[in-house]
Order: structure tokens, then sequence, then C-alpha cells
């Protein structure tokens, strides 16, 4: 059940008014490893605007949380949706993931792709009932093949690519990684 309606979602018109863009936010649920005795008080801890030490964070042993997608069958995706009036991004991803995947947790990292905001959010509690359960699939996959877990859509790959990038770690940078300069 959706109580949501059509006009309750802010959009963006592009300069033209030739197509109409919803404004969309989600989260990257994250299973952090127990590397520190608690790895979000060192985030915490990161002086404010030190946005490297927010990159410090080693997601080596961490579990990513994937769910189906609906618009594409068959593929896997993160949690997201749109924006509602009166509602910030935040709020927006926090909200969309819980009835997506029946997970709560703590933001400790955003990240920005095109026409989307994404909060990278420390896994807390997952609900054995939530309110898309008969809807969607959740999968657990480890960091080290999130980069080859598939079928993913091109924005998921987008995110993931841009994760690796931030939290480069020891076993990203092994002798067979590719090295070519193009993107």
């Amino acid at each position: 059940m959706n109580l949501s309606q059509p006009g309750d979602y802010l959009n963006h018109h592009d300069k033209e008014n030739i197509m109409q863009l919803r404004f969309v936010a989600g989260c990257v649920p994250i299973l952090l490893a127990p590397f520190y005795n608690n790895p979000l008080q060192r985030i915490r801890d990161c002086p404010a605007g030190d946005t490297d030490c927010l990159n410090r964070v080693d997601l080596t042993d961490s579990r990513f949380l994937f769910i189906n997608s609906r618009k594409n069958p068959g593929k896997y995706v993160f949690p997201k949706g749109g924006v509602k009036k009166r509602e910030d991004a935040q709020k927006a991803a926090l909200r969309e993931t819980m009835e997506e995947t029946g997970v709560e947790g703590e933001i400790f990292n955003t990240l920005k792709l095109s026409n989307a905001k994404w909060f990278l959010l420390s896994v807390k509690k997952v609900h054995d009932d939530w309110l898309e359960k008969d809807q969607r699939e959740r999968v657990w996959v480890p960091y080290e093949d999130i980069s080859e877990f598939h079928p993913v859509t091109k924005d998921t790959k987008k995110i993931i690519k841009k994760i690796k990038h931030l939290y480069k770690n020891e076993h990203d940078n092994d002798d067979s990684s590719d090295s070519t300069d193009s993107d």
C-alpha cells in the first residue's frame, strides 16, 4: 500500500520545460564489520568538513544490502524513491529504505550522482516484516564482491564504483587490477 499521491513529490523542470525529473534520494544499507569498538564513533570524531576522515572507514568485512528492482525486473538496486513535499532528502531516503528493505540505521556519509542524493547507512536494525516484503527480495553481498554482483542497474554500478573509489583499501589494490586510464 502506497499512501503517497502523485502531487506529493518535489519535481524539477529543465530550462525548456520539456522534461520533468523527480528529486530522488536513497540509501546504501551497509552492515559494518566491527573493526573498531564503534566504527561510527570514529566518524563522529572527524573534524567538521574533513571529508577524508569520513572516507577512512574500513568496509573490508562489511555486507551491502541490495533489493530486486520493480522497474527493471531481474536486476538489483539500492533502495530509493521520490522526495515528498515538506521532506528533506535524508528523511526521504530513510523512509524509502524502511519501506523497501525493512532496515533502519544511521547515516554516515553522502554521495551525489546526477539526479539523486545517496546516503551510506550503517544498518542497526533488520525487521522481519516491512511494507514491501511481498514485493522485494533482500540480498546481502560482501564488500569484496559488490563490483562483481550481477545483474544490477547502470545507476547501481555507478554507485558501487563511487563507493569503491572513496573507500579504497589494501584489498582493492592487488596486482591483478585493471590499470587502464579510461573511465
